[in-house]
């Protein structure tokens, strides 16, 4: 998780750990009327040591207190931020989340297999999603749902409405506005230029003249929405939804939404099982989506843009420096560091600083590697911003909201998503597989390597993400080093072994952890320990004496091939 993101002030500031249960409703924001509310329903953790806990065991519904669920309410803006599982503490999201991750595979989305259902649905009386495996709070009982039919159960896969919105929709501010404001239907000026945009057909090429504001990536799925019909309702569905329950005068309106496509597809999830009492058989609750393989309706993206300055055009046809505008007309948009919290009680002051949250992803199987075109104008009519004249007042906090108070002290908090491509394992790691297998083949040894979440995938940042620092391998591009770890176990005793990435010069050993009898580390105590670690600059003996239930023994990369590898780590055993 990105270290840059804000603490938001309506979460509990009181050293629990708090659990996002459910999403309630869209309401008014008097406060900020930019931005509608949303409601997050959220529980404290009964236990506020977690560092022992698994994913599947912090998503049970005893987990939390009941007794102290609460509902809070936050601008449409922040849901980027926000899924199901995911852990707060004073304010601050935590790196780890609930739910076990799973692909759900062949999943298929035809209006014959889904169904719209409330939270609370009964079947036969019963509720479809019994309290005694999860509960909703009462604020989130008449949520929405996307019942999928799976495996002949017509409630097999339960998606909730929001998250869909969420993954395939509002990944950024904008866009999470765009949907709950109808711009994809009402103002589609505010997004692209239409006139200057189209389609290719037999390049599969989709055009948009993007606005200023708007990132590429945000263009990928504003693309999507225009070219998909699927896609057009469901980003459409939500604004539909607020407007006619405004007209009938419901202040607490829970909307629908669809997939931006049909067919199958292939979705790797946080989840829940949840026992269906009437079936007697097991159903799967979505808390996250986290990856999809579905198509987009084009293979190829041409993205020209508003007030770009970046391609230059050819200097024979090129305007003069005198002729050109500034390229700079609002207040200048910088990386937040995180250390403004976001708030929702008062509007932005638009002369202040934007602030820009970047979140990494990686959803779509789609458009993985590609990117779009940027043609290259035959003239540039602003001028480089570092030579514009820009107006910036100081804020104490941020917000996301869009309209103007003068008064206020709260700059705009922009949520953007940057796409990151999956970084091929270095060459030691796989000796490192290798070795394993070969280990596992010995009598009496079980051995496998572990599979890799958010937790344990990378060595932890120390700092800021937008510091230089330890944990990077390369701090420039903000690349991290990559973990790989293995459960090993033989004579009854249980190890890890544990390998980081290094860079080029560097020299770290292999180190393989003997846990105690009857301990276990778990994916987020693991996390705990390479966070010392990588305080620690990758040096073992400063950190083996900080954790009573384990002992660490290192090897040294001597070994020429994976065969001698195994024969090490057995020798260590």
């Amino acid at each position: 998780m990105a270290r840059n993101i804000p603490k938001i002030q309506e979460f509990p500031a009181d050293e629990r750990y708090w659990r996002v249960d459910a999403f309630g409703a869209i309401i008014r924001n008097h406060n900020i009327p930019s931005e509608p509310f949303i409601q997050i329903i959220i529980s404290p953790f009964v236990h506020n040591d977690l560092s022992s806990k698994e994913p599947k065991e912090l998503a049970s519904a005893n987990a939390v207190n009941d007794d102290d669920r609460k509902s809070i309410q936050i601008g449409v803006g922040q849901l980027p931020f926000i899924s199901i599982g995911s852990v707060w503490k004073n304010g601050f999201i935590q790196s780890f989340k609930s739910g076990t991750e799973n692909v759900l595979y062949g999943v298929n989305i035809i209006d014959d297999n889904i169904k719209i259902i409330n939270a609370n649905h009964k079947i036969d009386g019963k509720y479809l999603i019994p309290p005694s495996f999860y509960k909703f709070g009462k604020e989130g009982l008449y949520s929405k749902l996307i019942a999928i039919s799976s495996k002949g159960d017509p409630f097999g896969i339960l998606i909730p409405v929001i998250e869909v919105i969420r993954f395939y929709y509002a990944l950024s501010t904008h866009l999470s506005h765009a949907v709950f404001s109808g711009a994809f239907k009402h103002n589609i000026n505010s997004l692209i230029n239409p006139e200057n945009s189209g389609n290719i057909e037999d390049e599969s090429r989709c055009i948009l003249h993007l606005r200023k504001q708007i990132t590429d990536e945000e263009g990928w799925v504003i693309g999507r929405i225009l070219n998909a019909k699927e896609a057009f309702e469901g980003a459409n569905q939500p604004f539909d939804d607020i407007l006619q329950n405004s007209i009938n005068n419901i202040r607490w309106i829970h909307v629908a939404s669809k997939f931006p496509f049909t067919g199958l597809t292939n979705l790797t999830a946080r989840t829940k099982k949840i026992l269906s009492i009437t079936e007697n058989g097991w159903r799967t609750l979505v808390l996250g989506l986290e990856h999809c393989t579905a198509p987009f309706p084009f293979e190829n993206a041409t993205f020209p843009r508003d007030n770009d300055n970046h391609r230059e055009a050819d200097p024979s046809k090129n305007l003069s420096f005198e002729d050109k505008k500034s390229a700079w007309l609002t207040p200048k948009n910088k990386e937040s560091d995180g250390s403004k919290d976001l708030q929702n009680k008062r509007e932005t002051n638009k002369e202040c600083s934007t602030e820009t949250i970047t979140l990494p992803t990686n959803r779509f199987a789609a458009i993985e590697g590609k990117k779009p075109d940027k043609p290259t104008k035959e003239q540039c009519h602003y001028m480089s911003g570092i030579a514009a004249v820009q107006n910036d007042k100081d804020s104490d906090s941020l917000t996301t909201g869009q309209g103007h108070d003068k008064d206020s002290s709260a700059g705009r908090g922009n949520v953007i998503h940057q796409r990151v491509r999956s970084k091929s394992l270095p060459a030691s790691f796989n000796y490192f597989r290798v070795a394993i297998e070969l280990l596992n083949k010995k009598d009496a040894i079980s051995a496998y390597v572990r599979s890799l979440n958010e937790l344990i995938k990378y060595l932890p940042l120390t700092k800021s993400a937008r510091y230089r620092q330890w944990a990077y391998l390369d701090s420039k591009t903000y690349c991290r080093r990559q973990v790989i770890t293995a459960n090993i176990e033989y004579q009854n005793c249980q190890y890890i072994l544990l390998e980081f990435e290094s860079r080029k010069g560097e020299s770290f050993n292999v180190a393989l952890i003997s846990v105690t009898p009857g301990y276990q580390i778990s994916d987020i105590g693991l996390n705990k320990l390479l966070g010392k670690l990588a305080y620690e600059k990758g040096v073992w003996a400063k950190i083996s004496h900080l954790f009573s239930d384990i002992e660490v023994v290192t090897l040294k990369h001597t070994w020429t091939n994976e065969e001698q590898f195994s024969n090490a780590i057995f020798r260590k055993l």
